[in-house]
């Protein structure tokens, strides 16, 4: 599992590094989009299902179609052109950096970017009191709502419709409004469907919260690793996405242990106090999210050197 899930890490960061360098600044929320929107089909409305009807038949059949699935990824991407790496394959005029410096130059470049900075340390705040708030979403919904076990995953469902139905409308709503409100928009109301969900114990309505939260959370996504793709030049690309990465769900651990225990307080009140934090916090930064450029109004990023 250690194995599988670093190797997972360096697929992601490489899949979205990876995107500038064929993909135009203006086509970045489109292609994000399209990314996010397979991930959701494939994970959360095929794979479940087909999974759950696998292991019915043997505990060791899924196990084996996924083993063969990565297989012929695997063969696949070997036969991806070269050009693709684009950039990111680095200049070879460039002096030569020991490997161990190069987990620095990542954190470097972000703390040194002041756009970049300041929506780091708004995502990692959010990020964290997001977790607090749904460390405890199964046992609200079936303690304390009484869904029956079996339609947990209907209910799961309703986030993945959220999430798919806007990761469809993201870049019609960035072309139309501009990427930064629809950036602070979406983040508020994502988190206000969480209070929502507390202030609410009613199944229907926690649901539609769910839904409405999942899909605002996708929106954000979306537009904030288009603007760090457009703004951060290629060849650092894939170390600042792994440091903010690393940074961000570093501390949703921490969240999910505070959310754990306000939920042994109140099994409401992760939802209703984290989750009002986390509104609180995007309210006050409302203005600079606000004020957030689109993608392709930023400065050529491979032409801005590494402080």
């Amino acid at each position: 599992m250690f194995v599988y899930g670093a190797l997972e890490t360096v697929y992601d960061g490489a899949l979205r590094a990876v995107l500038p360098s064929i993909v135009a600044k203006p086509d970045l929320p489109r292609a994000n989009s399209r990314i996010e929107g397979g991930e959701i089909v494939v994970e959360r409305f095929l794979s479940g299902p087909l999974t759950s009807a696998l292991f019915a038949v043997s505990v060791v059949v899924p196990l084996g179609i996924n083993a063969l699935t990565y297989a012929v990824a695997g063969v696949l991407a070997v036969f991806l052109p070269t050009a693709a790496a684009g950039t990111h394959r680095g200049d070879p005029g460039e002096p030569h950096v020991a490997w161990y410096r190069q987990f620095t130059v990542g954190f470097r470049y972000l703390m040194g970017h002041p756009m970049l900075r300041k929506l780091w340390l708004i995502s990692v705040v959010v990020g964290l009191l997001f977790s607090a708030a749904t460390a405890t979403v199964v046992l609200y919904v079936l303690n304390r709502l009484g869904l029956p076990e079996a339609w947990y995953g209907a209910f799961i469902l309703a986030g993945a419709v959220g999430s798919l139905g806007a990761a469809a409308l993201t870049n019609r709503l960035k072309e139309r409004y501009r990427a930064g409100p629809v950036m602070a928009v979406a983040q508020t109301v994502a988190l206000l469907a969480l209070v929502l969900m507390g202030a609410v114990p009613v199944l229907g309505v926690v649901a539609f919260g769910y839904l409405v939260s999942a899909g605002g959370t996708t929106v954000w996504n979306i537009l904030v690793m288009s603007l760090r793709q457009a703004a951060i030049p290629s060849r650092l690309l894939g170390r600042v996405h792994g440091t903010w990465r690393t940074l961000l769900w570093g501390t949703m651990p921490l969240g999910s242990l505070l959310g754990g225990v306000l939920g042994r307080i109140d099994l409401r009140a992760p939802f209703l106090i984290a989750g009002g934090a986390a509104t609180l916090v995007t309210l006050a930064s409302f203005r600079f999210l606000a004020g957030l450029p689109n993608p392709e109004d930023l400065d050529d990023a491979d032409a801005i050197s590494p402080p």
